[in-house]
């Protein structure tokens, strides 16, 4: 089987366990639960990991899916496309972004950004292999650099690191093994990174909304305060400071909704949950499309925002998601439903060969976004990358018969 669960099995247990050891007593929400609140909300997240993760080896070891040779086309990554597909790719997705400002396009601009990506992790895939040369993939890692810096500079950490989280999830499925290694240096810089973004945000905007800012300076900005992140680890203050993040979407969140007996339950229906069918759907072909404000919306209702800020996201993890809508019940189905579907995709994309290590990878980096936000990020958009992603790889995979 393909190691989708375990890249998110280890990637949420990074999570809880930065959480839980790294971080002080002190959270970014001492105001709403106490330390014993989050204790026990870091708890049951780990309980929700775990259920997910037995269900996803149930299903996987259970289910009956018979070997995946849609996905075989009879012949290996072509070079050329691959590069027409970053070319093409990243240019889209550049043009995309910017007529979203004037056209009301969606997730469209994430489908051209997971183009061009795609096509950059079949280089990588040559270059493993030794049909790539080495500076071939100079070149296209100054394109993911540009890609990090741009996306650094809104102040989100997942949007910025992208590309490179991709590429962990492709090492991982093609060595089908967590190089550990680099999970530890991926933990330190993740700390790093959070170390200096709060006082990023408050410079270059409330909540992270850089929307007026010069993308690229701002993110070189970021990366210049790197190495004084690295330092802030150095002392337990700036260590905690920074797990703190962890802490937040782990447990403290979680404690929040958990040990609040107001009535904000009947505020709250399973909205997230009716967006997930139009979640790719261009508002320009679906005006009545709802807003996906969904962390603003959780924020404001359970005291985690002003009433009156409607820039700012509280964030909305899919544990949380589900306790706010079914409470204890909720939990545990979404629990299982992500297991399964995790075992499914597993089965699905077991294969060794470009196409499924490809889509595989991909399918593992989409997922594990839930670990921070709703259902709508991750789950929904899953379909949509799988749709996108199954043609491109046979494209970028073409037959020997065909012109490469």
């Amino acid at each position: 089987m393909a190691p989708i669960i375990h890249v998110y099995a280890v990637v949420a247990g990074m999570y809880a366990f930065a959480g839980a050891i790294l971080s002080s007593e002190e959270s970014f929400l001492a105001a709403h639960v106490s330390a014993q609140e989050r204790a026990m909300g870091t708890l049951v997240f780990a309980g929700s990991l775990l259920i997910s993760v037995l269900a996803a080896i149930f299903v996987a070891h259970r289910a009956r899916i018979d070997s995946h040779d849609w996905l075989r086309t009879g012949g290996g990554l072509s070079a050329r496309r691959a590069w027409i597909g970053v070319t093409i790719g990243y240019v889209a997705y550049l043009s995309l972004h910017a007529m979203s400002d004037v056209i009301q396009l969606g997730q469209i601009p994430s489908l051209a950004r997971w183009a061009w990506i795609l096509s950059f992790l079949a280089l990588l895939l040559l270059w493993q292999d030794g049909r790539l040369p080495l500076p071939h993939l100079l070149l296209a890692l100054v394109v993911v650099a540009i890609d990090v810096v741009t996306g650094l500079g809104t102040g989100s950490l997942y949007a910025g690191l992208l590309a490179p989280i991709a590429a962990f999830s492709l090492v991982v499925h093609r060595w089908r093994r967590v190089p550990w290694m680099l999970l530890v240096a991926a933990l330190v810089a993740g700390l790093a990174l959070n170390a200096q973004k709060s006082q990023f945000r408050v410079t270059y905007g409330v909540g992270g909304n850089t929307a007026d800012v010069e993308l690229i300076p701002a993110g070189l900005e970021f990366v210049r305060n790197i190495p004084e992140g690295m330092s802030a680890l150095g002392t337990e203050e700036g260590l905690s400071w920074s797990a703190r993040r962890f802490a937040y979407s782990s447990g403290g969140l979680l404690a929040v909704v958990m040990g609040d007996n107001r009535d904000h339950y009947d505020q709250w229906d399973a909205r997230t949950y009716a967006f997930l069918p139009v979640v790719i759907v261009p508002r320009a072909l679906f005006p009545w499309k709802p807003e996906a404000t969904f962390g603003n919306e959780f924020g404001r209702a359970f005291g985690l925002l002003a009433g009156n800020d409607f820039r700012t996201s509280a964030n909305l993890p899919m544990v949380a998601e589900a306790y706010i809508t079914f409470g204890w019940t909720g939990i545990l189905t979404v629990a299982i439903a992500l297991g399964g579907l995790l075992g499914v995709l597993s089965l699905v994309l077991r294969g060794r060969s470009p196409s499924a290590v490809l889509l595989s990878a991909m399918a593992s980096t989409v997922v594990i976004s839930g670990i921070e936000t709703d259902s709508t990020h991750a789950i929904g958009f899953l379909p949509a990358i799988l749709v996108l992603g199954v043609p491109l790889v046979r494209w970028l995979t073409p037959l020997r018969t065909e012109k490469p």
